[in-house]
C-alpha cells in the first residue's frame, strides 16, 4: 500500500464523500453478477465548494481511475482503507460479493437535498465539476501526482504511458423542500445540465475517424495506440473527458406533477439521454385544483417517459412556455427510462390508469417499481388500480407478442388480498380485457349503467350470455381517422366538450372498452345524448370518448391470444406482501398461477408459505432460475428436492432468509446435493442459507453439527456449485472455517449436461464460502480495534489491565485467522491473485501483528496459552511466506 502513497492526500478528500452501490443487471440469474458504482456526494454549501476543491475532487477522482486500470487490487485497497469505502459483503443488500472481482471506476454524482443552499445550486456544482462555461487547467498537484502514477505503473508493467482510461458517470438528482415553481426553476437547470453534457460528448462523438481511433479504453492493450493522441481528441470536443456521460436518476417523489412540471419532464426525457431511473409522483390532487395536471401535458409527459414513438404523435403536443424562446424543444419520440418508480401511498387511481395504459405499449422501461401503490384505497379503487396494471404487464397483443418493455416488476404492499387477485384474474382470463377497465373518476357511473343494462331484459340478458359463451374473438377494435375529435371528459356543455378534447393528426385503432348508450350518467346537454357514445382506450390517456358516427369502422381480433396460451413479458418479479386475512396460501399460490409462468427470477417475501404452497409455486413458475425467499413458513426442503425429481424445478441460485427450515431437513439437503446422480446436483450453482434460530444450536447441537458436517461433505464431491453462503454458529466457526475455506476458489470443471444448458459455461474459479471470510474480517477488525497499532501494542498492554480479562476472544479471533492464514498457505500456494483478497488480508495482519508485537515480550502477559498461539501465528507467518517462494 505504500507503493500509493502519493495519492494518500487526494484519498482524504474523497473520504466521507464515497460508498459502494450494487446496481441489478437485467434478467440477473445469479446473486454474484451485478455492477458496482461509486456513489459521490457533492459539497451541499457553498462556503465547501469553492472551484478549486471541486476541481481537487474531480481530479481525485481521475487520479483513482488511472489506479484502477494499472493494478486493480490495489485501486480496491485504497477505496477501503483510506477512502472510507465498504467493500466485502454488503449489509445493506445483502447480496454478496466477489471482492476479487474487477472492479471498473463508475461513479454517480449524488446531489439531493443540495437545493437548501438556492435551487440553481445544483446545476452549479455541476458546471464547476465538469468545467462546462469555460477552461480548466489542471491543478500542479494533479500534474505531479499523475507523473508518480505514472512511474509506478511503469514498474508494474513496464510501460512508460499510462492506459486512457475513461469514467462512465450519472447525475443523481433529488430536489426537496421547494413549491411547484421551484420545482419547475429546478429541473429546467437539470434540463440544462443535461443539454450541455449531452452537446459537448456528441461533439467529441463527432471528431474525425483518424482522431477516434486513437480513443484507448481501460481494457485496450494495444500498444501501437498512444494515450496522448487519446487526450488531446478528448479535450478538443469534449469537456467532460474522461468522464464519460451514462445516465440521469432523477427523484420527484415529494412533490405534485403539475402541468409546468410534466411538460419540462417531458423535455428532459426527451434530450435522448438515458435516464437509469426516474421516481415518478403520481399523488392524487383535487379535480379542480388549479395545480391540477391536465389530462393532455399529463399524457404527453407519460407517453415520452415510456418510449415515445409513433402513439406519442398522434396529437400535438402541448407547447411549454417555460422555456425560453431560444431553447430547442426536442421531440417526444425518443425516452430512454429504463426504470420507472411510484413509491407514495395515495396515488391518483386516474394518473396510475394513464400511467399502465402508456406501459402497455412501452418501448424503453424495463424495469417497474411500485411501492404501496394500492394501500389506503378503497376496495373500488384498489381493484381498478390492479385491473390496469394485469392490462398494462399480463395480457398478450394482437400477435402474441408482450405489450409492454418492461421486464422487471417490483411490488412492495403491506398486504395481498384475495380480491387483489381476483381483479388480476378478471383481465387475463377475459377474452375481451379492455371491456373489464373502468375509468376510475367515473366508475361508479359506469357500474350503475351496466348494471341497468344488465337488468333491462331478461331474454336479451340471456342472448347476450350466450354470445358471449360462443364468443371466440378478442377485444373490439376501432379505426379513426385524421382529424376525428377525441373527448377526454364527459362533461356537462357542449363548450366544455370542445375544450377537453384533442384531435387525431393520423389515421389510428383503439380498442373499444364500452360503446352502450350513455345518457344513463351523461349530463343532457351533452352532444347528442340519445345516441350515446363509444369508450375508447388511449395510451397515455386511459378511458376517452367519441361520437358514435365516427367510430363505424370496426374489427374484432381474428387470433386472440390469452393468457394461458403465451407468455407475459415479465421476467423478474420482486414481491414484498403479507397475505391477509387468510390461514393458507391460497392466495399466493393463485397469484403466481396468473402471472408466473414467464417469470425466470423471482424474490418473495411474504409472511404466508408453506411446502405445499411452495410446490404450487414452483409448479406455477416452470422456467423460474433464481429464486430468494425471505420470511416463509417452510419448515422442509422437501418441496424443492421433489421439485427438482419431478422436473418442474429448474432453480440454478437458491437464496432463503428469515425461514424456519430445520437443521435436520437442510442436512438431508445437503445430502441430496452430495450425490451426483440426483437433479438437484445436477442444476443448483448457488445455495444462500441465512441464519438459522440460535435455539437450533442450543437445543440440538448435534444435529446442527451433523448438518455443518454434511455440508462439508457435499463440497468434496458436489462439482456443480459455484457458491455457498452458510451462516454458522459462533461457537461452531472456528472449528469447521478451514474445512469451507479449503473449497474456496477451487477449480471445478463443469458437467456436459451443464456446457448444454449454459453454453456460456467454462471452466472456471468459484468464489466460494466468502461469507466464511467476511467473519474471519470482522474478528480481525474487533481485534484490531481492541490491541491498537503493532508499533504501541507492548505499552498499551502494560498500562490495561482490561485488555488482560479480554484475552479469551482475542484467542479465539486469532484463531480463527490462523486458520485462515493456513488453509490459504496450503490451499492457494500457487495463487498469488488469492493473497491480494482484502479479507484474507485482513486476517494475515491479525497474524502478523500478533506475532511481531507479542513475540518479545510475550512471557509477560497472558501465559502459556497466548505463548502457544503466538507460536501458531509466527509458524502461519512462515508457512505463508514459504508458499510465496
Amino acid at each position: 500500500m505504500d507503493t500509493w502513497s502519493v495519492l494518500f492526500p487526494w484519498c482524504r478528500l474523497l473520504r466521507g464523500r464515497l460508498q459502494l452501490e450494487e446496481r441489478e443487471l437485467d434478467a440477473a440469474r445469479s446473486v454474484l453478477r451485478a455492477p458496482w458504482w461509486l456513489l459521490l456526494t457533492l459539497p451541499k454549501h457553498r462556503r465547501s465548494a469553492s472551484s478549486g476543491h471541486v476541481q481537487k475532487l474531480r481530479e481525485a477522482l481521475m487520479l483513482l481511475a488511472l489506479v484502477a486500470t494499472v493494478d486493480n487490487a490495489a485501486f480496491r485497497q485504497l477505496l477501503r482503507d483510506k477512502c472510507g469505502v465498504a467493500l466485502g459483503h454488503l449489509h445493506v443488500t445483502g447480496h454478496p460479493v466477489d471482492v476479487d472481482a474487477y472492479l471498473a471506476p463508475r461513479v454517480i454524482l449524488v446531489l439531493d437535498d443540495h437545493a437548501k443552499e438556492s435551487l440553481l445550486w445544483p446545476t452549479a456544482l455541476c458546471n464547476s465539476f465538469f468545467a462546462l462555461h469555460g477552461t480548466q487547467e489542471p491543478s500542479e498537484d494533479f500534474v505531479l501526482a499523475k507523473q508518480e502514477v505514472a512511474k509506478i505503473a511503469a514498474g508494474l508493467n513496464g510501460s512508460n504511458t499510462l492506459e486512457n482510461v475513461t469514467i462512465p458517470f450519472c447525475l443523481h438528482f433529488w430536489p426537496r423542500q421547494m413549491d411547484l415553481h421551484g420545482l419547475t426553476q429546478y429541473l429546467l437547470g437539470v434540463l440544462r445540465v443535461l443539454q450541455a453534457v449531452l452537446s459537448t460528448q456528441s461533439a467529441a462523438d463527432s471528431q474525425p475517424e483518424k482522431e477516434s481511433e486513437n480513443t484507448v479504453s481501460n481494457h485496450d492493450d494495444d500498444p501501437a495506440k498512444d494515450p496522448a493522441d487519446t487526450t488531446r481528441a478528448l479535450s478538443c470536443g469534449n469537456k467532460t473527458a474522461p468522464f464519460v456521460f451514462e445516465a440521469l436518476q432523477l427523484n420527484l417523489r415529494a412533490f405534485e406533477l403539475n402541468e409546468p412540471v410534466a411538460r419540462t419532464l417531458r423535455e428532459i426525457v426527451a434530450l435522448g439521454g438515458k435516464l437509469s431511473c426516474l421516481q415518478l409522483p403520481l399523488k392524487a390532487t383535487d379535480f379542480l385544483n388549479d395545480d391540477e395536471c391536465p389530462r393532455q401535458p399529463l399524457a404527453d409527459c407519460l407517453l415520452a417517459i415510456t418510449g415515445g414513438g409513433p402513439r406519442a404523435q398522434l396529437f400535438a403536443p402541448t407547447a411549454s412556455p417555460e422555456l425560453e424562446s431560444d431553447h430547442p424543444q426536442a421531440s417526444p419520440a425518443s425516452s430512454t427510462v429504463e426504470v420507472i418508480v411510484v413509491n407514495d401511498v395515495g396515488i391518483d387511481d386516474r394518473r396510475f390508469a394513464a400511467l399502465c395504459s402508456a406501459l402497455r405499449g412501452s418501448s424503453g422501461v424495463r424495469e417497474l417499481v411500485l411501492e404501496s401503490v394500492f394501500a389506503d384505497d378503497s376496495s373500488r379503487a384498489r381493484a381498478l388500480k390492479w385491473k390496469w396494471l394485469a392490462y398494462a404487464l399480463f395480457t398478450i397483443n394482437y400477435s402474441g407478442e408482450p405489450r409492454s418493455s418492461v421486464r422487471r416488476l417490483v411490488i412492495n404492499e403491506p398486504h395481498l388480498l384475495a380480491e387483489d387477485v381476483m381483479a388480476i384474474a378478471c383481465i387475463v382470463n377475459s377474452r375481451r380485457p379492455a371491456r373489464e377497465l373502468l375509468d376510475p373518476l367515473w366508475a361508479e357511473h359506469e357500474i350503475q349503467r351496466r348494471q341497468e343494462l344488465e337488468t333491462k331484459s331478461t331474454a336479451e340478458n340471456e342472448e347476450e350470455s350466450d354470445s358471449d359463451e360462443a364468443f371466440e374473438g378478442g377485444d373490439d377494435l376501432v379505426r379513426l381517422q385524421k382529424d376525428t375529435v377525441i373527448y377526454l371528459e364527459p362533461i356537462c356543455s357542449h363548450d366544455e366538450w370542445l375544450h377537453s378534447s384533442v384531435v387525431l393528426e393520423q389515421d389510428a385503432t383503439f380498442a373499444i372498452m364500452n360503446d352502450s348508450p350513455s345518457e344513463s350518467y351523461y349530463d343532457t346537454e351533452g352532444p347528442d345524448p340519445a345516441e350515446g357514445w363509444v369508450d375508447i382506450l388511449v395510451s397515455g390517456y386511459g378511458k376517452c370518448w367519441v361520437h358514435p358516427d365516427v367510430a363505424q369502422d370496426r374489427s374484432t381480433l381474428e387470433s386472440p391470444f390469452s393468457f394461458f396460451e403465451g407468455t407475459n413479458g415479465i421476467t423478474e418479479l420482486g414481491l414484498v406482501v403479507e397475505v391477509a386475512e387468510k390461514p393458507n396460501d391460497k392466495v399466493l399460490t393463485e397469484f403466481f398461477q396468473l402471472v408466473g409462468r414467464g417469470l425466470v427470477s423471482l424474490v418473495l417475501h411474504t409472511n404466508q408459505l408453506r411446502e405445499k404452497g411452495l410446490g404450487a409455486v414452483l409448479r406455477a413458475c416452470p422456467r423460474l432460475e433464481k429464486l430468494q425467499l425471505h420470511g416463509a413458513q417452510v419448515e422442509d426442503m422437501f418441496a424443492f428436492t421433489h421439485g427438482y425429481d419431478a422436473g418442474y424445478c429448474q432453480i440454478s441460485s437458491l437464496s432463503m432468509e428469515t425461514f424456519q427450515v430445520s437443521a435436520a431437513s437442510l442436512e438431508a439437503f445437503a445430502n441430496v446435493l452430495s450425490d451426483p446422480e440426483r437433479e438437484a446436483a445436477r442444476h443448483l450453482r448457488e445455495l444462500c442459507v441465512g441464519k438459522l434460530g440460535p435455539e437450533v444450536s442450543e437445543e440440538s447441537p448435534a444435529e446442527y453439527e451433523s448438518m455443518i458436517t454434511a455440508f462439508v461433505r457435499m463440497l468434496t464431491t458436489n462439482k456443480t456449485l459455484n457458491y455457498l453462503e452458510l451462516h454458522l454458529d459462533a461457537r461452531f466457526f472456528p472449528r469447521f472455517v478451514p474445512n469451507f475455506t479449503a473449497h474456496h476458489n477451487e477449480h471445478l470443471s463443469p458437467q456436459d449436461t451443464f456446457l448444454q444448458r449454459y453454453p456460456q459455461v467454462d471452466t472456471f474459479t468459484s468464489p466460494r464460502m466468502d461469507s466464511l471470510i467476511n467473519k474471519a474480517k470482522d474478528a480481525a477488525g474487533k481485534f484490531t480495534s481492541g490491541h491498537g497499532d503493532s508499533s504501541n501494542q507492548a505499552g498499551h498492554d502494560n498500562k490495561s489491565h482490561d485488555g488482560n480479562k479480554s484475552d479469551g476472544n482475542s484467542d479465539e479471533m486469532l484463531q480463527q485467522a490462523i486458520r485462515i492464514v493456513e488453509s490459504y498457505a496450503k490451499s492457494h500456494s500457487s495463487k498469488s491473485g488469492d493473497k491480494s483478497n482484502p479479507m484474507f488480508q485482513q486476517a494475515l495482519g491479525v497474524v502478523k501483528m500478533y506475532a511481531k508485537s507479542h513475540g518479545s515480550s510475550s512471557s509477560h502477559e497472558s501465559g502459556g496459552k497466548s505463548n502457544d498461539l503466538i507460536q501458531q501465528a509466527k509458524r502461519a507467518l512462515e508457512m505463508y511466506k514459504s508458499s510465496k517462494k
